[in-house]
């Protein structure tokens, strides 16, 4: 239960709202939720569901996938971090699979299931600078991975344009190894911190960590927006919602279909220049009437969504509720 009732995220603020909403729509429909850790008696229930696949090594995992008992998986995470959450292996232990991926949804065994939800803008500050980019530090290995894009943006802002830019988030005074190599991923542990602060980074535009993600975002114009990998189709997380309620215009790169889920005036196609400096001179010398276009059509777009849109906070619980109803004993 303790994913139900997580505090937020200041890096992500708002991306635990989806289990909560689920957590309140089957208490309205009487049905039960209980942590695996906590069940006595497994014949009684009627789903099992995973959030991500889960770890085989685990005793209790081994042991409720060898019981006769409906499976369903909730696909978060994206092939770069979770490959195993990819492997059509690990898909015939499910009954059902809710996924953001576009290529498996059929509304049979894949259904729809959006990683984070859409917000109203709730902030309209007088801009203070130009642009930032808040994540925390992160590496990963592969061939679509945007981290190390990411550094290129921030390493071309502190050249040559250090009073646009800012960035903000955790760890960007430690070096960080990448998460997706399981040996390497041992080193940014707790108990390897020394090694990690021997091989410190240094980044000039570097704020420090905040409280509250959206109230910073709203201070800027433009907010550097990329998803950690590029290719995933649906893949849309909270990275460019959180510019969207912030009243920031969001420079984004990650799904390659984002155009079929929120239409392209809304934001800053990155694919769409040649160079970071292309860009640069683009929203540096963007008129205000071209931005008010983009804060206005940010505006529309979510108010469509909140009222019967898939990115809508109640769309995933609504449909993982009716699911279960149809299914059960």
């Amino acid at each position: 239960m303790k994913m139900f009732k997580q505090p937020d995220s200041t890096v992500a603020e708002g991306i635990f709202r989806k289990w909560n909403t689920l957590l309140k729509k089957c208490q309205e429909e009487k049905i039960e939720i209980i942590s695996l850790d906590c069940v006595e008696d497994y014949d009684s229930f009627d789903f099992i569901v995973f959030a991500d696949f889960p770890g085989l090594n685990n005793p209790i995992v081994k042991k409720v996938f060898d019981l006769n008992i409906p499976k369903i998986l909730i696909i978060e995470e994206g092939p770069l971090i979770h490959p195993d959450n990819w492997k059509s292996k690990n898909h015939k232990y499910f009954k059902y699979i809710f996924t953001w991926n576009d290529d498996y949804v059929d509304n049979l065994k894949y259904f729809k299931f959006n990683v984070h939800h859409v917000e109203k803008i709730k902030y309209q500050t007088n801009k203070l600078k130009l642009c930032t980019l808040i994540a925390r530090n992160k590496r990963a290995w592969g061939i679509n991975e945007l981290y190390s894009l990411r550094r290129k943006v921030i390493r071309f802002f502190e050249k040559f344009h250090p009073v646009d830019f800012d960035l903000y988030g955790e760890g960007w005074d430690l070096f960080y190894f990448p998460s997706n190599i399981p040996i390497l991923r041992l080193f940014n542990g707790s108990k390897l911190f020394w090694l990690r602060s021997k091989l410190k980074e240094f980044y000039p535009s570097w704020k420090g960590s905040i409280v509250n993600k959206k109230e910073v975002l709203s201070k800027y114009k433009f907010s550097i927006s990329f998803e950690n990998s590029y290719g995933p189709t649906g893949y849309i997380s909270e990275k460019i919602w959180d510019s969207f309620s912030a009243g920031t215009v969001p420079v984004y790169k990650g799904a390659p279909n984002i155009q079929q889920h929120i239409p392209s005036n809304c934001y800053i196609d990155f694919r769409e220049f040649g160079n970071i400096n292309e860009l640069y001179n683009y929203i540096k010398f963007m008129s205000n009437e071209e931005y008010e276009n983009y804060l206005s059509n940010i505006n529309n777009f979510l108010n469509d969504q909140l009222k019967e849109g898939i990115f809508s906070d109640d769309y995933f619980a609504n449909c993982f509720v009716e699911l279960i109803s149809k299914n059960r004993k």
